[in-house]
């Protein structure tokens, strides 16, 4: 490790990169819903997609899990918000059309 740069932490800033891993077609900032998220998970969320200013490992450290738990972690917060953002998405397209 000696010698080498710190890793950098995600390029993308938010909400691009949330909403670029959400992989939702015509998702907006106002579909995202962190209220169904646990504690843990939007702390996760908060840190490493909205602050953007540490890598995967060394949030994985602070919550004092593996790099692949962590990823398991924001992929299943990524899930729930997900499930949210297409619910709004589908009233408010519903909603257009009457």
């Amino acid at each position: 490790r000696i010698g080498r740069e710190k890793k950098m932490a995600r390029k993308r800033s938010y909400p691009e990169s949330i909403l670029h891993d959400l992989k939702v077609d015509g998702a907006t900032v106002e579909d995202l819903d962190f209220s169904h998220l646990t504690e843990r998970e939007t702390g996760v969320i908060q840190m490493y997609y909205i602050e953007n200013t540490m890598t995967l490992r060394e949030i994985a450290d602070a919550y004092e899990v593996t790099e692949l738990r962590m990823r398991q972690i924001i992929n299943k917060a990524l899930r729930k918000v997900r499930k949210y953002a297409v619910q709004k998405i589908n009233n408010r397209q519903t909603a257009e059309t009457y």
